[in-house]
């Protein structure tokens, strides 16, 4: 919840409480996502990359990885303003793990946010009025149509 509400300090001080404490390998390992991703959301990409490297998230990455691997590399990716290895990782997740919309969703929202940021808008547009068709009821929807806005926003001033 604290993820969720940008509260990235708060989860990096739980998470490694967890990762210190906890006898829940299941739980360690959730932590650890965790962990990386706040790292990621602050700008701390160094503590991220060294965090992922220990736990082997760099090792293998192919089509067929495991998409959270796959998405939070993206991230990691887009941080390090590696865009075109960030569309290469989310690509992966959009077409080989269709059916998991658990990454799938957020994926397909990280990739309209790489086109604004590589200024493709009407690739971003496309990417986002699938997302409206395909989630109509989720958070991923509500954030395209916040950055909608923010692309019409940016044509408008480039008018």
């Amino acid at each position: 919840l604290y993820f969720l509400e940008n509260n990235y300090d708060k989860v990096i001080t739980l998470a490694k409480n967890i990762i210190e404490n906890s006898e829940d390998e299941n739980l360690k390992s959730s932590a650890q996502i965790f962990l990386a991703r706040s790292f990621i959301k602050i700008g701390a990409s160094s503590n991220a990359e060294n965090l992922l490297k220990i736990n082997g998230w760099f090792d293998e990455i192919n089509a067929e990885s495991d998409p959270e691997r796959l998405f939070i590399l993206a991230e990691l990716m887009r941080l390090k303003e590696d865009y075109n290895r960030a569309m290469e990782l989310v690509s992966y997740i959009i077409a080989f793990n269709s059916q998991n919309t658990e990454w799938t969703q957020p994926s397909e929202l990280l990739c309209a946010e790489l086109y604004v940021e590589l200024k493709m808008y009407d690739s971003a547009k496309e990417v986002i009025n699938q997302i409206s068709l395909l989630y109509p009821d989720s958070i991923e929807n509500e954030k395209a149509s916040e950055l909608l806005l923010q692309i019409e926003q940016i044509e408008i001033e480039n008018l």
